[in-house]
């Protein structure tokens, strides 16, 4: 009697992970959106036709529903509700589906339309594949005929399984060949790379240096599609030039911000972007003792002081590469009097 209990339990360890490895793949169906053309032959009773036909909304995808319920692989969850399909294709259109998928902890997403002519129903359906980013159209015609809409319902499940393999079969290989997608999924929405643009100085330090150019390497993370985290490191020299001034001097800046973004997306790769955020800068002034270039220096002072950093600018994104222009508001925040600098300024950088 023991023995048989303790096989009996072993055997149910056996079989919990077994099942929890054969878990059902998780689809969700939405309902079939009918739009209805005229025909010139004769007249009909519009509303009378649309009524006709509006229960293929739900009747079409509750069949194919049950159809790929009844395989066993799938775990089907109907939502009786319209799933607009704008801008298909677009990252947009795959993060929007994305979101959804994981409210309900699903991978496929059906849904589609459903064209009446005259007495002949068209339908289209799509299959969005949320793992991989792509998906199949799957489309099928009838005439009203019970015999003949259950069977090609049948064809538009069918068609629906065959992709389903197909993608699964592909998402499997995406995960064997790439062993970092993980590390990778992770670091999707990083950018690094480098601005690099002309400062204007302003207030009484525009009396004495000219202006010049600066270059300031970033490296920038999307939290989110319309706000993220960045940071900036920029580097400034500037001189007297031809500034007459008693006394010789240059001066070196190095800045360092960490600035929140915020991005608003006109297209897919267009959009504007808003950054604000502070941090340090370190500044050094070296004077000189004489005209003479050659001379060596008298003194040279430094200090560490808050610095602030706002910028606008216009970022195209074509993945992998990112290029962007703006102008900037930068301030140090020196004892006695602050440097104020406007820039303007065009970067380059690496998009995951």
């Amino acid at each position: 009697m023991h023995k048989k209990i303790f096989i009996l339990i072993f055997m149910t360890l056996i079989a919990i992970p077994a099942r929890a490895q054969t878990r059902a793949i998780k689809v969700l169906i939405y309902n079939c959106a009918i739009t209805f053309e005229k025909t010139i032959l004769g007249k009909t009773d519009q509303k009378a036709e649309e009524e006709q036909y509006d229960f293929y909304s739900t009747i079409i995808p509750t069949t194919i529903a049950r159809n790929l319920s009844g395989a066993g692989r799938y775990e089907v969850e109907r939502i009786y509700e319209f799933l607009p399909l704008v801008g298909m294709g677009s990252g947009l259109f795959y993060e929007q589906m994305r979101k959804i998928g994981a409210a309900h902890s699903a991978q496929y997403i059906i849904a589609g339309y459903g064209t009446v002519r005259g007495k002949k129903l068209s339908v289209e359906l799509f299959l969005i594949n949320l793992k991989g980013q792509n998906l199949a159209n799957i489309t099928g015609e009838s005439y009203e005929t019970g015999a003949e809409l259950k069977g090609i319902i049948d064809e538009l499940a069918a068609g629906i399984t065959r992709n389903l393999d197909s993608f699964e079969k592909e998402n499997a290989k995406r995960y064997i060949i790439s062993p970092f997608m993980k590390a990778y999924r992770a670091l999707r929405g990083l950018s690094f790379g480098v601005k690099t643009g002309r400062f204007f100085i302003k207030g009484r330090f525009s009396n004495l240096y000219e202006d010049s150019e600066y270059i300031a390497p970033y490296l920038s993370y999307d939290i989110l599609n319309w706000f993220g985290i960045s940071a900036d490191a920029d580097y400034l020299s500037a001189s007297n030039g031809r500034i007459l001034v008693l006394k010789k001097s240059s001066m070196l800046l190095w800045g360092m911000t960490l600035n929140g973004n915020l991005t608003y997306r006109f297209f897919d790769h267009f959009g504007i972007r808003l950054s604000a955020g502070g941090g340090a800068a370190v500044s050094r002034i070296y004077l000189y003792g004489s005209d003479d270039i050659f001379n060596q220096l008298s003194s040279r002072r430094q200090s560490v002081d808050p610095y602030l950093s706002v910028s606008a600018s216009f970022n195209l994104i074509f993945k992998p590469v990112e290029v962007q222009f703006g102008s900037s508001y930068k301030h140090a925040f020196y004892k006695g009097t602050p440097l104020r600098l406007i820039t303007v300024f065009c970067g380059i950088g690496f998009h995951l």
